[in-house]
């Protein structure tokens, strides 16, 4: 990998781990077999590292407009609730994976991918700003 890659918190944790570069970060795709790692996740548990995901701040009345991005059905959820989804293209393709966060009635947050976040955000002109998590 090269020196330009950023390192999540939880990066020495990997130990041996075959990694990528992914928008920027050094990300594990492989610790073993995936045997092994299907099994591991199975019996035991399986962790995922989102601090190199976005967090984004969506307030306002966009709970119409982000329920045009997504299949799940975000006015489901209450305050404090979380709904793990995906984000769509225009043909219902799945561009990327994110949560949804419901913070008060008109208030949400968002991790997922910065990019695809605040670029569909902006296509459908709504307000969303990134935030520290």
């Amino acid at each position: 990998m090269t020196d330009t890659l950023q390192r999540t918190p939880l990066f020495d944790l990997m130990g041996n781990a075959r990694t990528i570069g992914f928008s920027g970060w050094e990300m594990p795709v492989q610790f073993s077999s995936i045997t092994q790692e299907h099994q591991a996740v199975r019996t035991a548990m399986g962790m995922f590292d989102i601090s190199h995901m976005g967090a984004f701040a969506l307030k306002g009345n966009v709970l119409e407009q982000i329920q045009t991005l997504v299949p799940s059905d975000l006015s489901r959820l209450q305050p404090g609730q979380a709904q793990y989804t995906v984000l769509l293209n225009p043909q219902g393709g799945i561009i990327d994976d994110l949560i949804f966060i419901t913070k008060a009635e008109r208030a949400m947050n968002s991790l997922g991918s910065r990019s695809s976040m605040l670029r569909r955000c902006k296509k459908i002109g709504i307000g969303c700003r990134q935030i520290l998590i």
